[in-house]
């Protein structure tokens, strides 16, 4: 693994954290939410850990690229609402891990599902983390290239912007490419207690239904325009 992280000295006196760019060469990085809603680095950079109408620093990166790397994605488990038992909880937890590519560990916070991308290609003109007027963690991206394990998707290409906000994720995709299938449009993922909620609103010009077979093992071999 290599990184390569130059930054503005007169920025750091100030408290700000501004990277002018960030090359990482294989790395292997983790990101995980505990059951308290935070996340880890947020406590690695100390954020919102005073009163919550204090001053945030501005924590910017910019200029990322990721070679070869691989990240994993660790979010607090939770059977649906409807859920009222034990047994029922039990039932549910191996229903979850009989899908596809689903992971659910235990760990000493409970239990964790768990996503990983791997052979991480990714460039980012810009990940903005935190501001002084607390705006939402906002990133760019200019090309993505991975292995999702849950769903099972092989993403080829990918530009979009998103922005995170509490328990949600919205993004609007500008170009995006699985093997035989094209795409482009918006969404929001939201991870609230209980299973992961999609609503998504895409165009897709070329589909080929095998690259989503992830999403769904029934899908049945159709490609089309």
């Amino acid at each position: 693994p290599h990184a390569a992280l130059p930054y503005q000295f007169s920025r750091l006196l100030a408290g700000d954290i501004v990277l002018t760019s960030v090359t990482l060469v294989d790395p292997t990085l983790q990101i995980i939410k505990h059951p308290t809603g935070r996340l880890n680095f947020q406590e690695v950079l100390k954020l919102n850990e005073g009163p919550s109408s204090g001053t945030s620093p501005l924590i910017e990166f910019r200029d990322v690229r990721i070679t070869g790397g691989s990240l994993v994605v660790k979010l607090p488990w939770s059977p649906p609402d409807t859920v009222s038992s034990e047994a029922s909880r039990l039932t549910s937890l191996a229903a979850d891990r009989a899908r596809p590519g689903r992971i659910v560990e235990e760990s000493p916070e409970g239990l964790r599902k768990v996503l990983s991308f791997d052979s991480l290609n990714l460039r980012m003109p810009l990940l903005r983390i935190s501001t002084p007027d607390h705006q939402p963690l906002t990133f760019n991206i200019d090309s993505l290239r991975t292995l999702v394990s849950d769903p099972a998707i092989t993403v080829r290409d990918l530009q979009a912007h998103g922005w995170t906000k509490g328990d949600s994720l919205a993004f609007t995709i500008s170009r995006g490419a699985l093997p035989h299938t094209r795409f482009h449009g918006g969404g929001v993922i939201t991870w609230p207690k209980g299973p992961m909620l999609y609503d998504f609103a895409l165009e897709v010009p070329l589909l080929d239904l095998e690259d989503v077979r992830g999403v769904s093992p029934d899908f049945p071999s159709l490609r089309g325009q």
